[in-house]
């Protein structure tokens, strides 16, 4: 798929995103990070590379393993999963029945997880899945940026809630010279407004004086609120945006 392929498909999936409540970039990354997942269980969980991946990493993270339960029965997740778990548990045996490490090795192992030698032995890599979900947000991103240059798509964003205020300021962090990022920056600081104003109405009527009653918006604004302020559930608690320990590893190479 080409580059223009890309970026119009993501148009119309980010378009229709805007409809519903919550981060749209939120949202897109946990369906490619899904569609990678399925892709692992279903067609890639025989393959040498992609199985000794998973060992490096041992796994997948937290969130990412708990998201193996939302791929299709068609993709066979409780047989591909069952693979990769003996796998893993495999590993987790022999590695910890194996001798402790020592002298230089084990200042390399101290140095890369804090000290504990087990764990170090164990994981040497980052969760795939989160390595795909980085990739998507940084792309996504991006593109969310590009596609502010439309106006019929620009004024959709301008009356949606925009997205959550970690990935505004990761649009910030990598994207600062973007000519677009003022006007996001504009959209986020008026989407923080309005939401503010609903919590305040919200947290008005509960006055024993109040005679209004609470609308559905306004009883649904502090889920919206954490949201907002902290991603959808499952995003940011992964391993997106810790360093590989084969990074720190590097440093101390014999």
């Amino acid at each position: 798929m080409n580059e223009q392929a890309r970026q119009d498909r993501f148009y119309f999936k980010l378009f229709d995103r805007l409809d519903g409540p919550g981060c749209p970039i939120c949202g897109i990354v946990i369906d490619d990070s899904r569609a990678y997942l399925d892709s692992v269980l279903y067609e890639r969980v025989t393959d040498v590379p992609t199985r000794e991946g998973l060992r490096e990493s041992f796994g997948f993270c937290n969130p990412h393993t708990w998201l193996l339960r939302d791929v299709p029965a068609s993709s066979a997740p409780d047989l591909g999963f069952a693979i990769i778990a003996r796998d893993l548990l495999s590993r987790f045996r022999n590695t910890a029945d194996a001798p402790p490490v020592t002298g230089w090795r084990a200042l390399r192992s101290w140095l890369a997880r804090a000290g504990s030698g087990l764990r170090a032995r164990l994981k040497r890599a980052t969760c795939p899945a989160c390595v795909v979900a980085g990739r998507s947000e940084s792309v996504h991103l991006r593109q969310l940026l590009e596609l502010l240059g439309d106006e019929a798509f620009a004024e959709k964003y301008r009356g949606s809630s925009g997205i959550c205020i970690p990935h505004f300021l990761a649009a910030e962090e990598t994207h600062a010279g973007h000519q677009r990022i003022a006007e996001l920056r504009e959209i986020q600081i008026r989407a923080a407004q309005t939401l503010h104003d609903t919590l305040d109405r919200f947290t008005e009527k509960h006055d024993h004086r109040a005679r209004e009653e609470i609308t559905p918006a306004e009883a649904r604004a502090w889920t919206e609120a954490m949201e907002f302020l902290g991603g959808k559930r499952g995003v940011f608690d992964g391993e997106m945006r810790s360093p590989s320990p084969r990074r720190w590893m590097g440093l101390f190479r014999s």
